[in-house]
């Protein structure tokens, strides 16, 4: 796997459904870069969201849209970190007083870019770096080289950064995030600006076979905006499924770099109950996504989906063909 998160804070209003770890940010509906949902991390303190990983990636592709609304302290803008018997910085993307981003790891600068971020603008910043005591690490701006430099980019004895932190300096609000890692053949570098689109079932797909807590249709309850807990489908029978057709991106959509289907669910008793994201393309034949054991609590499972399963790369017609949904596995 290469494309590893997606968030574009649209669907959903509770960051504890989706991150791992945040502090004193929040989702709000009008601090979106296209007038739509984004993070809002102006609180004046210690603010942040945070996304861990199982494993251990030895590079990272990070792209975050910003706007800061304050002065920067000098602190992190991203920070990458080891996590493992504590938290560690490994490297981190900071932005300075004036605004100017670096790259700085070990109490030393990379570089430091001779450009900076304005106030109440939007920008578009990804970090690439690989974590190594001979590390390097590149900034690019809404699609362009900003600064590049090489030296030790881990605090720790690993080589690895399996956490993600986009931190409050210069009190921004976040939009359109996405996390690569930079193993394999796809999306193992930065994309350049882009957009991340949320959407949304608008119709049942051939399989129905999960209760309602309502009504008759089930896209209508797995598509509320935020997410209504009031609502929602039911089972306690085992390999039984339900799909949706989803709505179409918005016009004008170019390359779909990657697409991440989420289902928000919990348990309610105390018996271990798994359940699986699963994909049915228009030719009848599914594919499932990994096998999560539900907690007691609501979050997000997802299943990263680069390219369709039959190696069809997405486009908005095979986006539109493809049913999405879930399956009860025990």
């Amino acid at each position: 796997m290469t494309n590893r998160f997606l968030d574009s804070f649209d669907h959903y209003n509770n960051l504890d459904y989706k991150w791992d770890e945040s502090q004193n940010a929040t989702i709000s509906s009008t601090t979106g870069r296209y007038g739509t949902a984004g993070a809002d991390l102006s609180f004046a303190g210690t603010v942040y969201i945070q996304k861990n990983f199982t494993d251990y990636p030895t590079g990272l592709a990070i792209g975050v849209a910003v706007y800061r609304t304050g002065v920067p302290d000098g602190g992190d803008l991203i920070t990458v970190l080891d996590t493992i018997g504590g938290t560690y910085r490994q490297v981190g993307l900071f932005l300075d007083y004036n605004g100017n981003l670096g790259v700085s790891s070990s109490g030393s600068t990379l570089f430091t870019t001779t450009k900076i971020i304005q106030p109440n603008s939007w920008y578009y910043v990804e970090l690439l770096t690989d974590i190594s005591l001979t590390g390097s690490a590149s900034v690019y701006v809404n699609g362009n080289t900003w600064g590049s430099g090489t030296g030790v980019t881990q605090s720790t004895g690993s080589g690895w950064g399996n956490a993600v932190r986009f931190n409050g300096v210069g009190r921004p609000y976040l939009d359109d995030i996405y996390i690569n890692d930079t193993s394999g053949s796809l999306n193992n570098t930065v994309w350049g600006d882009v957009r991340v689109e949320a959407v949304y079932p608008d119709n049942d797909g051939f399989w129905q076979q999960w209760d309602l807590s309502t009504g008759s249709l089930g896209w209508d309850i797995v598509s509320n905006n935020p997410p209504d807990l009031g609502q929602y489908l039911s089972t306690g029978s085992l390999s039984v499924k339900s799909t949706f057709l989803m709505s179409s991106l918005s016009a004008g959509t170019g390359t779909i770099k990657s697409v991440q289907q989420l289902r928000l669910a919990e348990k309610t008793d105390i018996t271990v109950r798994e359940t699986r994201n699963i994909l049915r393309l228009p030719s009848g034949v599914e594919y499932v996504g990994e096998t999560n054991a539900m907690t007691e609590d609501p979050e997000y499972y997802q299943t990263i989906w680069q390219i369709r399963p039959d190696n069809v790369s997405w486009n908005e017609t095979t986006l539109d063909e493809t049913q999405f949904g879930i399956e009860a596995v025990s």
